[in-house]
């Protein structure tokens, strides 16, 4: 379904065409989301462990959404690995 490598905005795209053929209005891209989800990944690379908190630290999404100065009152994420 995906090209090897996939930017974000491409991600975007494919989920709202997926959106759109639900009737769902479409998501945008977020440059800093952007930023605190790529300081989570370098940080399991570096940390090697995958996982919501760093085992070490205890930071969590929460932290590195703030890290990036976005303001949410709800924020969620998911992460995988290994898919297809």
């Amino acid at each position: 379904m995906f090209p090897k490598a996939v930017t974000p905005h491409e991600v975007v795209r494919y989920t709202n065409q997926f959106r759109n053929a639900q009737g769902i209005p479409p998501l945008t891209v977020n440059p800093a989301l952007n930023a605190a989800t790529l300081a989570r990944a370098q940080d399991m690379k570096t940390h090697r462990y995958f996982a919501h908190r760093n085992p070490d630290a205890g930071e969590g999404p929460r932290d590195a959404i703030k890290a990036v100065g976005h303001v949410a009152k709800v924020s969620a994420v998911n992460i995988a690995r290994g898919n297809r």
